[in-house]
């Protein structure tokens, strides 16, 4: 099932930081399973199971005030509002590719970065075959596929053209 849990606010947030709706709604759906109090073993929290040291760079990027707590990373809104726009700097650093922004979204645009030059000049779904590590690779599969099941729900056609695309070396 593709539930449209938070749609109101994945629908705010992901315009204000110029993120797809439905790019942001299979994020969240395969991170938290639209649990608001959900927790990971690494200490992820939310809904876009932020890590507090992300939480609070995002915080300050957006001003937001106050102190972050495990309490307020719980809250929906605030809580989509920070992934939102993480997951937008990340959009913005890998120039739109959304198979490397959630890959980076889960491990890292550092080691994303490092397996992009270890693997030289290849097709993105090779790539994504290739990442060393498993969780990351199949969390890259759920996201992507959760985006293609939301897109054809909202009567879009699934965006799936950088498959097949060639990497560059970074």
């Amino acid at each position: 099932a593709f539930p449209l849990a938070f749609r109101g606010l994945v629908e705010t947030r992901a315009a204000e930081a110029k993120v797809d709706p439905d790019l942001l709604q299979a994020l969240i759906r395969e991170e938290s399973a639209f649990d608001p109090r959900a927790g990971s073993w690494a200490g992820a929290m939310g809904l876009c199971q932020l890590m507090m040291p992300t939480a609070r760079e995002v915080a300050g990027w957006l001003k937001v005030g106050g102190p972050m707590t495990r309490e307020r990373l719980h809250d929906p809104d605030l809580n989509i509002r920070l992934g939102s726009v993480y997951l937008a700097r990340l959009l913005k650093q890998w120039n739109g590719n959304l198979a490397l922004a959630v890959a980076s979204y889960n491990a890292g645009a550092g080691n994303v970065g490092k397996w992009l030059r270890a693997a030289g000049q290849r097709d993105l779904d090779e790539f994504i075959e290739e990442i060393p590590i498993q969780e990351t690779r199949n969390y890259v599969k759920r996201v992507l596929g959760s985006y293609s099941a939301y897109q054809l729900l909202h009567g879009r056609s699934a965006a799936a053209p950088t498959l097949g695309q060639a990497l560059a070396a970074r």
